[in-house]
């Protein structure tokens, strides 16, 4: 069996959309019609993890007229891989999950520092006092906390080319007075 992902309009006209395994796209059209569903786009998944370019349509078949384009409701306003357009990785919100990762990483270095000074542990954690004094450990903490912090002011006044420059250079003076102050 293979994965296809769909979007057909129910009965009720409005857009549905996921995905099914079936023999073949014939197959996976023929299940959505079952249900009472008007297929627009049956696309195969791909096997590989991630595509820079999304897969072309396959061919409408011949026993079904062409169906017009949809317009995207208002749940899909970005491109998808069915829609035919390509597909960007979303860098910020990549970036936003690895800052907060990092910092919850740092935050274990930090309370396992704490600990380890405040009291002997019963076992030993290799570079843990290094880490807890370092100041470079110390610096990507806050470089860190202030992304996350800067990004998410960046979405609350609604986003934008001069209001991301505005914010990613505040950023940097804030970071920037930091390191003159401390190092």
């Amino acid at each position: 069996m293979t994965t296809f992902s769909y979007r057909a309009t129910d009965a009720m006209g409005s857009t549905q959309q996921g995905s099914m395994d079936a023999a073949s796209s014939d197959a996976a059209r023929s299940a959505l019609n079952e249900k009472g569903w008007t297929p627009i786009d049956v696309t195969e998944v791909s096997s590989e993890p991630f595509s820079f370019v999304a897969p072309q349509k396959p061919p409408i078949p011949t026993s079904q007229p062409p169906q017009p384009p949809q317009p995207f409701s208002k749940e899909e306003q970005q491109p998808s891989a069915l829609s035919g357009n390509k597909v960007y990785l979303p860098i910020a919100s990549t970036l936003r999950l690895y800052a907060g990762w990092l910092l919850a990483y740092y935050s274990i270095v930090y309370a396992l520092g704490w600990y380890a000074q405040s009291r002997p542990l019963t076992f030993e954690i290799p570079y843990v006092r290094a880490l807890l004094v370092s100041p470079l450990v110390l610096s990507f903490t806050f470089a860190a906390f202030l992304f996350l912090l800067f990004h998410s002011l960046y979405r609350l006044v609604g986003g934008g080319l001069v209001k991301g420059v505005a914010v990613s250079v505040l950023g940097v003076v804030v970071f920037a007075v930091y390191r003159m102050n401390v190092v």
